[in-house]
C-alpha cells in the first residue's frame, strides 16, 4: 500500500529532523531476504523527494533465486524487461544502529513493490499478508501474533559452542556470549524490535529470541528486519549467523508461529473460553480445523527450502497434521491458561520461511475455517495426514488446494512455486549444494 502525501510528510519530516544520514529502502522478496537501495537524506530534502518517486529495480526483482538465478516467470507482455517501483509502504522509519557509524546515521523504511502504473505487485509478500488481515478484519477480527526465531552462530567456520543437549539454557554457555546477546537486543529496541526473552538452544552454537507479540502486520515486519539485524550483527564481531532450517545431522532451526485473534468489537481473546476443558472457543475450534485441513498445503509456505524437509519427520519436529493442548510433539499447539494467554503455537514454520508468507498462509486457512464452521479434528489425532516429506511435494499439495491459492493469489503461488522448482529444486542436486548454498543466504 503506498502511503498518503500526509504519511510521507510525517516520514520526511521525521528522517530529517532526527539527522538521518540515509536510508535504506528494504522489501522482502519471495524467499524471505532482505533486499535495498540506499538513499542520501538529501534525496529526501528536495521537495519532488524519492520518498514519492521510489527507487526502480527490474520487475521480476522478487523472484530471484538464492543464488541469483532469474526464473522465467509469466508477465505481462507490456511489462516484460520493464522496472517496477520501491515504495516505502510505512510512515516510521526504523533506527539502525548496528549499521550506523559515529558520523552515519542509517535507517530503514519498509517498502512494497509496484509496477510502474503504481498498481501493486500481487505477488510481493507484504503486500498478500497485509490483504489476508484486511479480510479477518471484514469479519470483525484482528490477528496478535508473535514470532520464536532460532538462529545458529559460528566462528572460523566452527559452532561457537559444539552440539550437546546439556549446553541448552546452560549459564556460563550464555554467559560467554551475553555481551553479543545484550547488545543485540538493544539495538533491537533502538528499531522498536521488543525481545522479552534470549536463551541457549539445544543445537551447536544454537540460540532463540523471541520477539514480542503485535497486532497486525507488525508481526511479520519485526521477525523480518530481526532476522537481517540479526546476520549484520553477528557479522560485525566477526562471526556468522544462520536460519537455515537443518544445519546439522543433530537439530533443526524453528521459527514457531504463536498467535490468536481478537474481536474487533470487544478486543477480547477470540480463541478463550472459560467454560470447557482446554478453554477453547469455538471460533478457536474452527480456526484450527482449517489449519489442519490446510497444512499439506501450507508446508511450502512453512518449509520453504529442500533443506526444510531434512528438519521436519525428527525429534521433536512436526511429522502430521495435528493438534494437542500443551503437546509439543503436535503440529499446532494449544496453549491456555487465561484469556490473554490463550493462543496456538503452529510448530510447522522454519527459520528458514518468509514471515510475511508464514502470516499470509496462516490467515488465510484460519479464515476458510472460521467462515465454513469446520469441524475440529480430535486432539493428538494419531491418524491425521503426514506432512509432505519434500519441497516438490509441498508445492504439488499447494496448487492442488484451491481455496488457498484463490485466498493468497494466482501471481504468488504462481510466481513462489516457479522460484523453488527453478532457483533451488533444480539445481541443488545434492545436500550438500543445498547446505553450501542455504548456510550463507539464508
Amino acid at each position: 500500500m503506498a502511503l498518503s502525501s500526509n504519511h510521507l510528510e510525517i516520514l520526511r519530516k521525521s528522517l530529517l529532523d532526527n539527522k538521518i544520514d540515509y536510508v535504506r529502502f528494504t522489501w522482502c522478496d519471495l524467499n524471505g531476504i532482505s533486499k535495498c537501495k540506499i538513499v542520501p537524506a538529501w534525496c529526501i530534502e528536495k521537495s519532488e523527494n524519492t520518498l514519492k518517486s521510489g527507487v526502480t529495480a527490474t520487475c521480476n526483482v522478487l523472484a530471484f533465486g538464492p543464488q541469483g538465478i532469474i526464473p522465467a516467470i509469466e508477465i505481462d507482455e507490456t511489462k516484460i524487461c520493464s522496472n517496477c517501483i520501491i515504495l516505502p509502504a510505512v510512515e516510521l522509519y526504523r533506527d539502525l544502529v548496528w549499521a550506523s557509524e559515529k558520523d552515519c546515521k542509517i535507517a530503514q523504511v519498509i517498502c512494497e513493490t509496484f509496477w510502474m502504473d503504481r498498481t501493486p505487485q500481487q505477488a510481493n509478500p507484504r503486500f498478500v499478508a497485509r490483504a489476508q488481515l484486511t479480510k479477518l478484519k471484514d469479519l470483525g477480527y484482528k490477528l496478535l501474533s508473535a514470532f520464536e526465531n532460532e538462529f545458529v552462530l559460528k566462528k572460523d567456520g566452527k559452532f561457537v559452542f559444539d552440539e550437546c543437549s546439556s549446553e541448552t539454557y546452560n549459564t556460563i554457555t550464555t554467559s560467554k556470549y551475553e555481551s553479543f546477546l545484550t547488545n543485540v537486543e538493544k539495538n533491537l529496541r533502538h528499531a522498536d524490535i521488543m525481545c522479552p526473552t534470549i536463551e541457549v538452544e539445544f543445537g551447536g552454537g544454537q540460540f532463540e529470541i523471541t520477539i514480542e507479540c503485535n497486532e497486525g502486520i507488525k508481526a511479520a515486519d519485526d521477525s523480518f528486519t530481526f532476522k537481517e539485524a540479526i546476520k549484520e550483527m553477528a557479522q560485525k564481531c566477526g562471526m556468522s549467523a544462520s536460519f537455515m532450517s537443518k544445519i546439522s545431522k543433530v537439530i533443526g532451526s524453528s521459527s514457531h508461529f504463536n498467535h490468536s485473534i481478537k474481536r474487533v468489537t470487544t478486543e477480547d481473546n477470540a480463541f478463550f473460553d472459560a467454560s470447557n476443558k482446554v478453554k477453547m472457543s469455538d471460533e478457536c475450534k474452527h480456526w484450527m480445523a482449517g489449519l489442519i485441513k490446510h497444512a499439506r498445503a501450507l508446508t511450502a509456505f512453512y518449509g520453504p527450502t529442500t533443506n526444510c524437509y531434512d528438519r521436519l519427520h525428527n525429534i521433536y519436529c512436526p511429522t502430521i497434521a495435528n493438534w494437542g493442548f500443551e503437546n509439543r510433539l503436535a503440529s499446532f499447539r494449544l496453549v491456555s491458561n487465561s484469556e490473554h494467554g490463550t493462543y496456538i503455537e503452529n510448530r510447522i514454520p522454519s527459520a528458514a520461511s518468509n514471515p510475511y508468507l508464514v502470516l499470509a498462509a496462516t490467515v488465510a486457512a484460519g479464515i476458510d475455517g472460521l467462515v465454513h464452521k469446520l469441524e475440529c479434528p480430535p486432539m493428538n489425532d494419531e491418524n491425521a495426514v503426514v506432512l509432505p516429506k519434500s519441497l516438490e511435494e509441498a508445492l504439488d499439495d499447494l496448487e492442488k488446494d484451491t481455496v488457498l491459492c484463490k485466498a493468497l493469489g494466482k501471481e504468488l503461488v504462481e510466481w513462489f512455486c516457479i522460484t523453488k522448482r527453478v532457483c533451488e529444486i533444480k539445481v541443488l542436486k545434492t545436500k550438500e549444494d543445498a547446505q553450501v548454498m542455504y548456510e550463507r543466504i539464508i
